[in-house]
């Protein structure tokens, strides 16, 4: 149903929620998981891939250091 949601919001030129298509995918793993009888537990798997997008995402959005001239991205007020 997640899935079928965010299908249609993207059919509809309508933003696709991001947590919503990634809710629908767990799901969605977690259904075919369970299917397939997979001997390995997924819950420790979901939790490593979690921690591994948590680091990466912080790294890759962390603003670069200025080394030169030491300039700082702070400004003054521009009110009296």
């Amino acid at each position: 149903i997640l899935l079928a949601a965010q299908a249609y919001r993207r059919v509809s030129r309508l933003k696709v929620d991001g947590f919503g298509l990634v809710a629908g995918l767990v799901l969605m793993v977690c259904g075919v998981w369970n299917m397939l009888d997979v001997a390995i537990a997924l819950v420790p798997l979901l939790f490593i891939a979690a921690g591994i997008v948590l680091v990466v995402s912080t790294w890759a959005t962390r603003r670069p250091h200025h080394a030169e001239g030491g300039s700082t991205d702070i400004h003054a007020p521009t009110h009296p």
